[in-house]
């Protein structure tokens, strides 16, 4: 295999270690250290028959989506080892911010003539939909080459991809507009009354999650059917998180009754609007969507001359 510049690669050598290897005792070599991401953008790893990859802690063996290859005659587990492209916490970029809101439409205008009512205020515009998160990475190919596995516990390979990133928050409702003021009163007319506020609008509805990213490839050796303690799960990644929704906009008030005249003795102004509008400050808008999984990666055997397929639990299941 080509390797990549800054690989880390672990190639035994000859002499002490296979002196050990006549002697029956394998010198091990912890399999962590490869997994560093300063280790290069390819995880090979390639031990000699005289030692023993050892996975001894369960939480350091994550590719962050890097292709992976291991040959090993001679592996070694403590527990129930999981290796896996991406951690649990691990997603596409969340979208941050919100929506803009629309400017706040101005007062509705006056009534037109003498003793005219205002006119009523429209409605807020609601609050526009949050972007989409992130999607999450895909991960990388695996290529396994194992011959024996030893210790207690299982060791699972998991290639699902990175989950996707939450969605933005929805956009703020725009606020309902102003009713208008009642014409004052000219000669023998009434004054008029004010018009009604509008209803504040809607919230916008939180963004979508991002979709999660594609599993990788998962190709093995046929030698490899016969090890009890292996897994080879890709199943699919999850989606991003919605947005939240956002918050309405407030009402936008009545109007003011026109002014009284003072001819004939009568001074009393029109009547304000009757309606301030329905406040949605603090209601919610819709909810936003849980991102779409991305698809599981496929699981093929390199060297079956019939085939070999995967359980549900990833305990492969060959017919030689």
């Amino acid at each position: 295999m080509k390797k990549a510049i800054g690989t880390f690669v672990f190639v035994a050598l000859a002499g002490t270690c296979g002196a050990q290897a006549q002697q029956g005792k394998l010198e091990p070599v912890e399999a962590a250290p490869f997994f560093d991401l300063n280790a290069g953008p390819i995880v090979y790893i390639e031990t000699a028959d005289s030692q023993v990859l050892m996975f001894t802690d369960k939480e350091k063996y994550v590719l962050h989506g890097r292709p992976l290859e291991i040959h090993a005659k001679n592996v070694a587990i403590t527990g129930n080892v999981i290796v896996r492209s991406f951690s649990e916490d691990e997603h596409g970029n969340n979208t941050s911010g919100t929506p803009k809101t629309e400017p706040q439409a101005g007062d509705k205008p006056q009534g037109a003539g003498s003793g005219d009512n205002g006119a009523d205020g429209d409605p807020g515009h609601p609050g526009a939909i949050g972007d989409p998160g992130g999607a999450g990475d895909p991960s990388g190919p695996f290529r396994l080459y194992l011959t024996s596995i030893s210790g207690e516990g299982t060791l699972t390979f998991n290639s699902a991809g990175m989950k996707g990133g939450r969605g933005q928050e929805g956009g703020k409702g725009q606020n309902g507009q102003r009713g208008g003021k009642g014409h004052d009163r000219g000669s023998s007319d009434s004054p008029g009354d004010g018009g009604n506020g509008g209803d504040g609008g809607t919230g916008g509805q939180g963004g979508p999650g991002g979709p999660g990213g594609s599993g990788g490839q998962i190709s093995y050796a046929k030698q490899m059917c016969s090890l009890k303690a292996l897994r080879l799960i890709s199943p699919e990644s999850e989606g991003g998180d919605p947005g939240t929704p956002g918050k309405g906009g407030k009402n936008g008030g009545h109007g003011d009754g026109g002014g009284g005249y003072g001819t004939f003795g009568d001074t009393s102004g029109g009547h304000p609007g009757q309606k301030e509008g329905v406040d949605h400050e603090n209601d919610l808008g819709p909810a936003g969507e849980k991102g779409k999984k991305g698809a599981q990666g496929e699981i093929t055997c390199l060297d079956c001359t019939k085939p070999a397929v995967v359980d549900k639990a990833g305990v492969l299941q060959c017919s030689e």
